[in-house]
């Protein structure tokens, strides 16, 4: 329970539909196992809750029986154009991303301000938009509800029918992660993405980080003898003020 409350995914739902999309389809738990070829109990376990469900099987489950990402992890059925949910469709992060990378272009965001806005760090937008990595399904629920774009556009560029393609300006929302776990988020997802860099992004990397700090310690400074002046010029003000005053 701890755990699914963590996720903000209840996966004991989430697998009682995956049963319940099974066996209206007429398949036993064995078929199922022998199609995806699941030889430690996977489906089981899905099914049960006792696992999260992975993405695949979801895909799987879409492209079997026609069942929306929405519905799938989400309880809400959405209205998909038919020629794109009987198409059969594969997870590509090279297409997730440039779509999210449109949509966040189309509304001048910066990537710290569209990852604050979401609710994840800037590195983990820029990981997905550059399609170094496929967004988790929480992830994804955290876009879907920023966007009100549903899970099927998100992974797939479905078109759903009746939805506003537009999206709110997010003028007063407030990032959805306490600024401790943002921190760990971001420390983590840096360390994954510099893991991959090669030696000229690397390099680049480091250019543009000292860079970046003797910026910051030069305004520091900056603003350091600014307030010293200020208050010279205060203290001077003052004394000759006081010295008008005896006179």
């Amino acid at each position: 329970m701890e755990k699914e409350l963590e996720n903000g995914l209840n996966w004991k739902e989430i697998g009682q539909r995956f049963r319940d999309l099974r066996k209206r389809n007429g398949y036993e738990r064995s078929d199922i196992m022998k199609k995806t070829d699941d030889q430690g109990g996977a489906v089981y376990k899905y099914e049960s809750g006792v696992q999260p469900a992975s993405i695949n099987y979801a895909l799987f489950l879409r492209n079997e029986f026609g069942a929306s990402f929405d519905w799938l992890y989400d309880g809400v059925e959405v209205k998909i154009k038919s020629s794109d949910r009987l198409k059969k469709r594969i997870i590509n992060p090279i297409e997730i991303g440039e779509r999210i990378k449109k949509i966040r272009k189309e509304e001048g965001m910066t990537l710290k301000e569209f990852g604050e806005w979401i609710g994840i760090s800037y590195v983990a937008v820029s990981n997905i938009e550059n399609g170094h990595r496929t967004p988790e399904i929480k992830t994804a629920l955290k876009i879907k509800k920023a966007l009100n774009k549903p899970l099927d556009w998100i992974y797939f560029g479905d078109k759903c029918i009746g939805t506003k393609a537009r999206i709110t300006q997010p003028t007063t929302t407030k990032p959805t992660m306490p600024l401790k776990q943002l921190k760990k988020e971001l420390k983590e997802e840096a360390m994954s993405y510099i893991k991959v860099m090669n030696e000229s992004e690397l390099a680049m990397l480091t250019t543009r980080l000292r860079m970046e700090q003797k910026h910051h310690a030069t305004l520091s400074t900056s603003t350091t003898q600014n307030s010293q002046l200020n208050s010279t010029q205060l203290n001077s003000r003052s004394h000759q003020k006081k010295q008008k005053s005896s006179k």
